[in-house]
């Protein structure tokens, strides 16, 4: 799906440099060669795509400490090409600080829905964060936190060589919680 140079065509270095260059950039590959090879007749060209894969599998781990907040924390699993088909699969967790934030996101994105490379993307989050409001003189004026919870949807399509438009839906609920000490 990523071939420029399309069975049936007549050959196109260009082509076929460009579609090297793509499968290349999907970032699942350490190494993309070509070979081209004679084929049943004169007019005739095979050519062979070798690659080399790489782990696509991501883990992430993540702490510290500050004044403010106190101790935080970060995991992060993902997979870029789930079960070979290019699927883009991310868990995202933040937990910890002086609030108990229990932050998360799980997204998931098949990359090619249709023969057009319509992508379509889904995410789940839960946020809450912090914030605090300042004057002009740099004193502080107000403290309030912002819980963030819902889904969106996206559709992509690509839209040029190298373009792609996106629609995005989203449903999310947001509550402000002030911080009263007046």
């Amino acid at each position: 799906r990523e071939m420029n140079q399309k069975v049936g065509q007549p050959f196109n270095q260009f082509l076929m440099r460009r579609s090297v260059e793509k499968i290349y950039n999907l970032g699942f590959f350490d190494d993309v060669n070509v070979r081209l090879l004679p084929g049943s007749n004169q007019k005739d060209v095979i050519a062979e795509v070798d690659v080399l894969e790489h782990k696509t599998g991501t883990i992430t781990l993540g702490a510290g400490y500050s004044h403010d907040d106190g101790l935080v924390g970060i995991v992060e699993l993902g997979e870029d090409n789930l079960r070979g088909t290019g699927d883009k699969v991310k868990i995202h967790w933040e937990f910890g600080g002086k609030g108990g934030y229990k932050n998360f996101a799980v997204s998931y994105l098949r990359p090619w829905i249709d023969s057009k490379g319509t992508s379509l993307g889904v995410t789940i989050f839960n946020r809450q964060d912090a914030y605090t409001d300042y004057d002009a003189n740099g004193s502080e004026v107000s403290e309030y936190d912002k819980k963030s919870k819902g889904f969106n949807v996206s559709l992509g399509r690509q839209t040029g060589e190298f373009t792609r438009d996106y629609l995005t839906a989203e449903v999310r609920d947001d509550k402000w919680a002030f911080d009263s000490d007046d």
